[in-house]
């Protein structure tokens, strides 16, 4: 008994917490939107990178996005960036780019550039086009293929660097544009809405923003080395976090976001998770990188709790949906009201940020609920992938692609 009134208080305090993050991460957004409305800077130059593998079905999409960008036409360059990894068959992404691009009439200068090599990925694929680009832009910024970012997004980022104290720009994103997704898509949607609202979007206004991500990231070019990603691990953005706090820098956000599009399918999710996971469980090499890249012996207090926290999202990642499944097993009653609070949380979120395109609150908060059920299948699989090396073996790793591609 004492032990089902515990759990009962601690889902009901999260939840109410959880609510709350979002109203007061929605009235920090207004107010800083209405504080930089308005205002205008000194017009930097920027050069925009976009990796593409796999994006013919994106690529005019893509561009049609980055023309609604409100900037100046000769402040803006972007850099596409394919990849000898996908060969040129006539229906390749660089095909199909080249073709959008000819013959119309674009606002900003585009330019392909091909990483010239069948290895690597993002990563690689971005410092490749920083260093073809040369010394002439003031800031750097990458987004993906599919990204939506809204109208004003430089601008509100080009104050954000009149802070000379600010070299690293972050735009958070959501997840939108799901009507035809399956209903595990569309609880990906609102978990990873909710996801950079509630974790990263309320941090970053209280300037204690600890994690960049590879796209929507804007980064004052004198803050770059020789390049601008890690590329020892899957994910370059989680190496990356954690030099800027070992670092002391600091991440600055935008009051606007980027609209993103999740994965089609189940699959899709699992794998993308166990791509996060699997760079998520690498701290120890990911600490070890940046002690050696910073020529430091001491971690600082800030990556130590970083590394909790990093520790704890594990578990707490590894083991939601088991916990979800015995819930469901021991009493329907406590799924019944998750989906109570699904419910609430769906609106709160759609009230302020507007995030759904449908107007189907019952549903959609159903959907994020059965998500939970599979949210933790990513980190299963790559524990389980792992369990050769506890007796000596190799597990061969290669980081998974989302597919934007029809298949034939």
């Amino acid at each position: 008994m004492i032990i089902l009134r515990s759990m009962e208080f601690l889902l009901i305090s999260y939840f109410l917490y959880d609510l709350v993050k979002i109203l007061l991460s929605y009235k920090k957004t207004k107010y800083l939107r209405s504080a930089m409305e308005g205002a205008f800077s000194d017009k930097k130059r920027y050069l925009m990178i976009i990796p593409v593998y796999k994006e013919q079905e994106r690529m005019i999409k893509c561009i049609e996005n980055m023309e609604k960008l409100d900037w100046e036409a000769d402040k803006l360059d972007v850099y596409i960036c394919t990849t000898e990894k996908e060969p040129m068959d006539g229906n390749d992404t660089q095909t199909i780019t080249e073709k959008a691009l000819v013959n119309k009439k674009l606002k900003y200068h585009y330019e392909i550039v091909r990483y010239p090599y069948t290895d690597g990925n993002m990563a690689e694929q971005v410092n490749y086009a920083y260093m073809q680009a040369g010394n002439k832009y003031d800031i750097i910024c990458i987004y993906n293929a599919d990204s939506m970012p809204e109208r004003a997004s430089i601008r509100y980022a080009d104050l954000c660097f009149d802070n000379n104290q600010t070299d690293y720009v972050q735009q958070r994103a959501i997840y939108s544009n799901y009507q035809k997704n399956n209903v595990f898509s569309i609880g990906y949607s609102i978990y990873q809405s909710i996801f950079e609202i509630n974790k990263n979007l309320i941090k970053d206004m209280d300037h204690k923003g600890e994690n960049v991500v590879g796209r929507g990231l804007y980064i004052r070019r004198s803050a770059i080395d020789d390049k601008i990603y890690p590329t020892d691990f899957f994910c370059e953005d989680m190496a990356l976090s954690f030099e800027l706090i070992e670092t002391d820098k600091k991440i600055t956000t935008i009051p606007c976001f980027e609209i993103n599009e999740p994965p089609q399918k189940l699959r899709d999710i699992i794998n993308q998770q166990y791509v996060w996971f699997h760079t998520a469980l690498k701290v120890k090499e990911i600490i070890q990188y940046v002690m050696n890249k910073c020529n430091r012996t001491e971690v600082s207090l800030k990556t130590k709790k970083k590394t909790l926290r990093r520790i704890t999202d594990n578990i707490i990642w590894t083991v939601t949906s088991p916990l979800m499944l015995m819930i469901a097993v021991w009493d329907i009653k406590y799924i019944l009201c998750i989906y109570c609070y699904a419910v609430l949380l769906v609106l709160a979120v759609d009230i302020c940020f507007k995030v759904r395109t449908y107007k189907t609150i019952l549903f959609d908060a159903f959907c994020w609920m059965l998500y939970l059920f599979v949210l933790s299948l990513g980190p299963i699989k790559c524990l389980v992938k792992k369990i050769p090396m506890l007796f000596g073996g190799k597990v061969y790793e290669e980081k998974y692609k989302t597919p934007r591609v029809r298949e034939k």
